[in-house]
């Protein structure tokens, strides 16, 4: 029996090592596998109908899904990517070591200056307002952005990735149920379980917040908002935000216009806002979002920050995927453990 565990120790032991010594091997490949798992979701109905289409043929439906993905989600998202970065600096270099003060022109800074004339001599320094989230916005995204060649690269290899999620996400996924210690109907449950979670965050939330940032974008690029891809990627993050949602960025955006004198700019961004990009929320979630996941907005909104944070820009991604892991092991417990009780008690 001694020797048994003795046995028992040092195998486990060599597995936490290997475990170890591959998570330090392969930790700097984490973002683009992570990248190809959530367009592996997004494409997966894709996949299934090119199937159809080529008559079973997994390879070259594999191949077609790939590139869709390549143009429709790479390409757009590099640009993007690399304005936000252009911008954010653009404006990181010109608060960094002037503050600026707001002036108000046109009817609303005469109504301001009639009504409110203490706020004339009030100025903003935008160094304290700014600092800390273009800080982040600057180190975080040259982090990913910093060179052509490890982008490209880091693209490269999240293709390779997609076409065997979608190639061999079946073969992958029998051979991780054998690997979980539990009967066999708890290991289904769980896969499924995890699944339908990240379908629910990943197309619910995320992809949500993803076409409101665009429209929104759209919208501050037509009636003159200066940043608009910056804005546009702060709106995506505010979309996550329970309640105010994306009214905390379009909002201040038209009172700008406003501000400046640019009223019916003001007036158009600010009915786009309400009556486009507010409501697309309305129109997408319900068809989106999975029946029977029920996970709190705020617990996603911080699931995306905090891995942010933790993982750096991926963490878009990667934090939701351990937010529906979580849940899946939680709403399982219950059946699981009383399923061990029973059988120890045997």
């Amino acid at each position: 029996m001694r020797e048994e565990k003795i046995h028992n120790y040092f195998f486990f032991g060599l597995l936490a090592l290997a475990g170890i010594l591959a998570f330090l091997i392969f930790r700097f490949y984490i973002a683009p596998v992570v990248f190809a798992l959530a367009l592996a979701v997004g494409f997966r109905p894709v996949y299934r109908l090119l199937l159809k289409i080529f008559s079973g043929n997994a390879v070259f439906s594999a191949i077609v899904a790939t590139i869709l993905a390549f143009f429709v989600v790479v390409i757009p998202l590099t640009f993007f990517s690399f304005k936000v970065f252009q911008e954010g600096t653009q404006l990181y270099l010109a608060t960094r070591d002037s503050a600026q003060t707001p002036e108000f022109s046109g009817p609303l800074g005469g109504f301001l200056s009639e009504n409110f004339p203490a706020l004339a001599g009030i100025s903003v320094d935008s160094r304290d307002l700014l600092r800390q989230g273009l800080d982040w916005l600057v180190g975080n995204i040259n982090l990913f952005f910093s060179g052509l060649a490890k982008t490209i690269f880091s693209f490269f290899l999240s293709m390779i990735a997609l076409y065997y999620f979608l190639k061999d996400g079946h073969k992958l996924r029998s051979r991780l149920m054998e690997l979980i210690p539990l009967k066999s109907r708890y290991s289904e449950e769980i896969m499924k379980d995890f699944l339908k979670a990240i379908n629910s965050i990943v197309k619910g939330a995320l992809i949500v917040a993803l076409v409101q940032g665009i429209l929104a974008g759209l919208g501050y690029l037509v009636f003159g908002v200066p940043q608009p891809a910056l804005l546009s990627a702060a709106t995506m993050i505010a979309a996550l935000i329970p309640l105010f949602g994306t009214s905390l960025v379009a909002v201040p955006a038209s009172i700008y216009l406003f501000a400046i004198g640019n009223i019916y700019q003001g007036i158009g961004l600010f009915l786009w806002s309400m009556l486009i990009v507010g409501t697309i929320d309305n129109v997408l979630r319900p068809k989106l979002i999975e029946r029977g996941v029920n996970i709190h907005p705020f617990l996603i909104l911080l699931s995306v920050l905090g891995g942010v944070q933790f993982f750096g820009p991926v963490g878009f991604l990667a934090g939701p995927l351990v937010l529906s892991f979580l849940f899946t092991l939680i709403r399982i417990y219950p059946r699981a453990m009383g399923n061990v009780e029973i059988e120890d008690a045997k």
